[in-house]
């Protein structure tokens, strides 16, 4: 019985992601920051918000006392 050859084994001719233009800059793998509440783009004035213990970014106060609502909402159902 012969079993085909796995197409990863072939030379590496420098080609596909690793080679893409942009690629060692990171331009192409950037995200944009986007608000954890309503997923709005982030500009500088982005607030950070603790919640769970992790810090997260987001796009305004109604975004933030949302979040923070939801977090507190959460731990008193685990209490």
């Amino acid at each position: 019985m012969k079993i085909a050859k796995d197409s990863d084994s072939v030379e590496f001719h420098g080609h596909g992601v690793l080679v893409s233009p942009g690629f060692r800059d990171g331009t192409e793998i950037m995200a944009k920051r986007t608000c954890v509440a309503c997923d709005a783009p982030l500009d500088a004035e982005a607030i950070q918000v603790k919640i769970g213990g992790k810090s997260v970014e987001v796009c305004c106060t109604d975004c933030a006392q949302t979040l923070t609502e939801a977090d507190a909402s959460t731990r008193e159902r685990k209490d």
